[in-house]
């Protein structure tokens, strides 16, 4: 199965993309047609694992699927509660086979949500400035919505000035309050990345510098 096959599943590569985005005819077809089963439960330990596999969208793209059995090289589901959909693209949109396959098995799925840039052409800073802020938190959700996945990882891997912390908490707390108005067991997971300082400073911890 090539490129010729479509339709095809990929990323949002930029934040004109994500400003402009809206919910096409064709994205409705490509929504998981498996629900989860049942709540899960929220009060107790949860595994999740992160799908980092050469930037994603190998064959695992290909929404009707694909002869290549090694595209989809997780089996354990019964193991994990958590599923993240991983890559170096602005948002990773988990693809359709593997949206499906997650709530087959009754597994909440993440997209990823990743800023890696620095100074003072750092990407944060347009997206969440005050004319794209609320925008940006609309469509996110939009996004979730549509495709049928269940939450972020919000990976956010660069250093912002101070001043601009306040604005990190507003915008998780705006998303996982909307996504959650929608669905209960949608979940927005913080990257260890940023601390208070708005400084880039991995801690490998729960800490007080934690943002």
């Amino acid at each position: 199965m090539n490129a010729s096959n479509p339709p095809i599943s990929g990323p949002i590569r930029t934040l004109e993309e994500i400003l402009n985005w809206t919910c096409k005819p064709e994205d409705i077809k490509r929504q998981s047609f498996i629900s989860l089963c049942h709540t899960i439960p929220e009060k107790q330990p949860r595994v999740m694992i992160c799908h980092d596999m050469m930037n994603g969208y190998h064959d695992d793209r290909f929404d009707q699927g694909t002869d290549n059995f090694d595209a989809f090289s997780f089996w354990n589901w019964r193991n994990i509660d958590v599923f993240v959909y991983f890559s170096h693209y602005l948002l990773s949109i988990p693809p359709f086979t593997w949206r499906v396959a997650a709530h087959r098995h009754n597994r909440l799925i993440l997209a990823t949500l990743i800023v890696e840039e620095y100074g003072i052409n750092n990407l944060l800073y347009k997206m969440l400035s005050p004319a794209n802020f609320d925008l940006t938190v609309d469509n996110l959700v939009s996004i979730c919505v549509t495709y049928q996945f269940d939450g972020y990882l919000i990976n956010f891997e660069t250093s912002v000035d101070n001043k601009f912390v306040p604005t990190l908490y507003k915008f998780l707390s705006a998303i996982r309050t909307k996504l959650q108005a929608i669905n209960s067991r949608n979940l927005v997971v913080w990257y260890d990345s940023i601390i208070d300082t708005g400084e880039l400073e991995y801690q490998d911890t729960v800490n007080d510098k934690n943002v």
